[in-house]
């Protein structure tokens, strides 16, 4: 992973919003957004987020969303003069929410990929991420293949979830899917005989 500076991030996501593409915007909204600049200071754009996986995206104990990709759009909009509002979208709608309008933008550790391109606009990448497999430290897995023969929990509709599926086969019934990373991390804690 690059090591980079907290004031090039900013920089770098200020200049992405230039074009007001908060990371994840739709196509559609991106060209009626950069045709009203007058209005965008008056408007609250509503970023959808799915509050579960911090460091990135969480609630505190309030209930408010925080974390670092929260962090990055409220600079973004700060220096911009946007008035932004977040709302904790679960990941299966996520997307089906910035399609239909109901979110003017997404930020929630969301991988560029080609088919995402499809739809979405995006700014410049802010982090780089990637593929981490989580395993007891009894484990005997030391690479992605180790996995193939193995029951391997996954977030529904992630990378992670069309990696295994990949290997596996997306209906393998060694793949097990849930709602966020944390539930599949809790299935990776609790003991063999519960599962």
């Amino acid at each position: 992973m690059t090591d980079v500076s907290p004031n090039r991030l900013v920089r770098t996501a200020c200049s992405a919003l230039a074009v007001l593409a908060l990371v994840a915007c739709s196509k559609q909204e991106s060209t009626s957004a950069a045709s009203a600049p007058a209005a965008a200071a008056t408007r609250v754009y509503v970023v959808g987020t799915d509050a579960a996986y911090a460091p990135f995206e969480s609630q505190n104990e309030k209930g408010e969303i925080v974390g670092f990709d929260i962090d990055i759009v409220n600079a973004i909009a700060q220096k911009a003069n946007l008035s932004v509002k977040f709302v904790n979208t679960p990941w299966e709608g996520i997307f089906n929410a910035l399609n239909q309008g109901d979110r003017d933008l997404l930020v929630s550790s969301i991988t560029i990929t080609d088919e995402h391109k499809q739809t979405m606009d995006f700014t410049e990448p802010y982090f780089d991420a990637y593929q981490l497999i989580a395993v007891k430290a009894e484990s005997k897995v030391a690479r992605f293949d180790d996995l193939k023969p193995l029951k391997v929990g996954v977030q529904t509709g992630t990378t992670g979830d069309e990696a295994i599926s990949k290997l596996q086969g997306k209906n393998s019934a060694n793949i097990r899917r849930f709602e966020s990373t944390p539930l599949a991390l809790k299935e990776l804690e609790a003991p063999a005989r519960s599962r």
